[in-house]
């Protein structure tokens, strides 16, 4: 997904996506259309969002490890089963409302899921209730984690998890390094400032003598 903006609507008390998000690329119809299928057959046709349970006519295949992580992953995990044969694979994918799937993809990682199933919620979305509600909640097939060969298992989301947090330190620690040379460019502009007045003051005491 592309770069998501968070907007706080005063009127409905609540964080919102903003409309100015773009997908970077473009998806394969053929390909997003059977991995949706295998989604909703695995659920049991069900048009809930598997995070906050609402109902939405218009559910979103969302994958659990996306095309780009999976093709950089493949060859180190390719003895084991970790990753899944396909990124369209019904045990890679989750069906998400538009918002909680943009929740979830974000790179602060708002919405995230542990390796049983339980939701967690950022406190910056509790301002909402549907979102307080969902945190520390289960998704309502927690109990297939691991058996059902159609949902995921606790080893792919543990690499989810892992992957998301690399990225959230790798943000933190940017804009940290980005503090600290703004930092050091201020601190570098105050002295210079400060060795031009020095020289400016001594230049006048020098005419006043």
């Amino acid at each position: 997904m592309g770069e998501i903006q968070l907007q706080y609507d005063i009127n409905e008390n609540e964080f919102k996506i903003s409309n100015k998000e773009v997908s970077p690329t473009k998806r394969s119809s053929s390909n997003y259309d059977s991995f949706k299928k295998k989604l909703y057959t695995a659920r049991d046709d069900s048009n809930y969002c598997d995070f906050c349970k609402c109902f939405s006519p218009i559910l979103e295949a969302t994958h659990i490890i996306d095309i780009d992580l999976h093709n950089e992953l493949r060859t180190e995990f390719k003895k084991d089963r970790t990753l899944p044969i396909s990124v369209n694979d019904a045990n890679n994918g989750l069906l998400l409302c538009s918002t909680c799937h943009a929740y979830y993809d974000h790179k602060n990682s708002f919405i995230t899921m542990k390796e049983d199933g339980k939701i967690l919620v950022d406190k910056v979305l509790h301002i909402n209730q549907i979102h307080r509600i969902m945190n520390n909640s289960y998704v309502s097939w927690s109990d297939q984690i691991g058996f059902d060969s159609s949902f995921p298992t606790p080893s792919l989301l543990r690499l989810r998890n892992k992957w998301k947090i690399s990225s959230r330190k790798k943000l933190l620690n940017d804009l940290l390094h980005e503090y600290d040379e703004r930092s050091e460019s201020e601190e570098e502009h105050i002295v210079k400032k400060v060795k031009t007045s020095n020289k400016t003051s001594n230049h006048r005491d020098k005419n006043n003598n």
